[in-house]
């Protein structure tokens, strides 16, 4: 039974690790499309081809690409929300099997 919690926790904490992984590469992808967006340099072509008024529009304008970039890192943001809570959510299942351990062992 011990190694049955002992493996549940160490999956757990694999998870919490996993989770709080995705969430510093998601805050490294935030501050790179932040930057992106500060760049007055940046040169954006999309694969999204088509016509506009009659006229070919093979790019969207820079700011095109900056209103993409708010949006996804709104979007970025709820995600590292989500995986936080996912991550919170693992932690207190830890706590509660370390409280029922602690309580075992004491009776």
């Amino acid at each position: 039974m011990k190694n049955d919690k002992a493996k549940k926790v160490w999956e757990l904490l694999s998870k919490i690790t996993f989770e709080l992984n995705q969430i510093e590469v998601t805050h490294s992808d935030i501050e790179i499309l932040e930057e992106w967006m500060q760049n007055a340099n940046i040169c954006v072509t999309f694969s999204a081809e088509g016509w506009q008024g009659g006229e070919f529009r093979p790019c969207l304008s820079t700011s095109d690409f900056v209103d993409i970039a708010k949006m996804s890192t709104e979007v970025m943001h709820k995600r590292i929300m989500q995986r936080n809570a996912e991550a919170l959510k693992y932690v207190k299942e830890i706590q509660e099997m370390l409280t029922e351990a602690e309580e075992e062992a004491n009776e």
